[in-house]
């Protein structure tokens, strides 16, 4: 009696198609966390712009800023109607709208300068328009010479610091 001859399959390889199948799998999966992370500031985003076309005239959105400090604010950067590049600063809880000019105030080439002549700052992580203390202000988010974390507000008309919490 002969027996029939079955090749062996190759472990290896279902094995190989195993793993890759998994590791799609968790992709997708974190994919779909991120997606799902990001979805809050996503709807903040989307609502802040609308708020800033109906309010605010704006018709060309460029950038948004998030503020946490002490109140939630969106901020929305554009061109308005009139061609004019601005603002809109939106209260989240309540949603009153400041709108601000970007030529009556300081810019980001004119923080940095503002930090360097106070603090040795090694990185300046992020700036942020926001409102503290009824004043229009930009929040600097900066990494200094010793790796400390450090926040300031400066006034936006005058590029005044307002206040600062270093070395954190």
């Amino acid at each position: 009696m002969y027996r029939s001859y079955r090749p062996k399959k190759n472990k290896t390889k279902r094995y190989t198609y195993i793993l890759v199948t998994l590791f799609i799998f968790l992709i997708l999966i974190l994919g779909f966390y991120l997606h799902k992370a990001k979805a809050p500031q996503n709807n903040a985003k989307n609502e802040a712009i609308s708020i800033a076309k109906s309010k605010a005239g704006l018709k060309d959105y460029q950038s948004f800023y998030s503020s946490n400090l002490y109140h939630t604010y969106y901020s929305v950067e554009g061109i308005n109607n009139k061609d004019k590049q601005i603002f809109v600063i939106i209260d989240k809880d309540n949603g009153n709208t400041r709108v601000e000019e970007t030529k009556n105030g300081i810019n980001n080439k004119q923080i940095k300068q503002v930090l360097a002549s106070k603090y040795k700052v090694k990185k300046i992580l992020k700036n942020e328009i926001s409102i503290f203390n009824n004043k229009t202000v930009w929040i600097s988010t900066f990494i200094n010479s010793n790796d400390k974390l450090n926040y300031v507000v400066i006034d936006f008309h005058n590029g005044s610091i307002l206040n600062s919490i270093n070395n954190l």
